[in-house]
């Protein structure tokens, strides 16, 4: 009875073991994880590569379910920038009206109890912002946002002067 006992246990730390390397693996998101037999599908994951070591800005559409997620992942592991300096949004989780000082900050005293405060673009400043589902933004902050993407600065809610970011994928 004692023998079943230890072989239960032993099973279980068999079990547990294969549920955390399960758990590491599906978290890892990398260029391996991408798994297809397209031609055109694997083009794109070189392009990815390519891109993910090159300090430029990269937009990734497609269709629901198409990959989207996993290839900005994969472009974020490759680019070697350290995870401190990776700033995540998903758009569609932001109210409308608070989008546009959660992406370029406010100055104290911009409105009523308004506090300066950084937004995602001076918090990623020298990493990459990764902003998913942009489709769920107001027009008029995708195109202040365009903006910061040709100009390379920005100007936080209430403030008098843009600020340029040095570096930002």
């Amino acid at each position: 009875d004692m023998e079943s006992e230890e072989s239960k246990a032993a099973g279980f730390k068999k079990f547990e073991s294969f549920v955390k390397r399960f758990k590491r693996s599906s978290a890892s998101r990398n260029f391996d994880s991408i798994m297809t037999v397209n031609p055109l599908m694997k083009e794109n994951i070189e392009k990815a590569k390519m891109l993910s070591r090159m300090p430029m800005h990269t937009l990734i559409y497609g269709e629901t379910g198409t990959g989207k997620e996993m290839f900005a992942q994969a472009m974020i592991d490759a680019s070697g920038v350290m995870e401190k300096n990776v700033v995540i949004q998903k758009c569609a989780a932001v109210p409308e009206n608070l989008i546009e000082t959660t992406l370029f900050g406010t100055v104290k005293g911009a409105y009523t109890g308004a506090e300066t405060k950084k937004g995602l673009f001076a918090q990623a400043d020298g990493g990459i912002l990764f902003l998913d589902e942009l489709n769920s933004m107001p027009y008029t902050v995708q195109a202040k946002l365009l903006r910061v993407l040709q100009d390379g600065s920005f100007r936080a809610i209430g403030a008098t002067k843009a600020v340029s970011y040095t570096h930002l994928r």
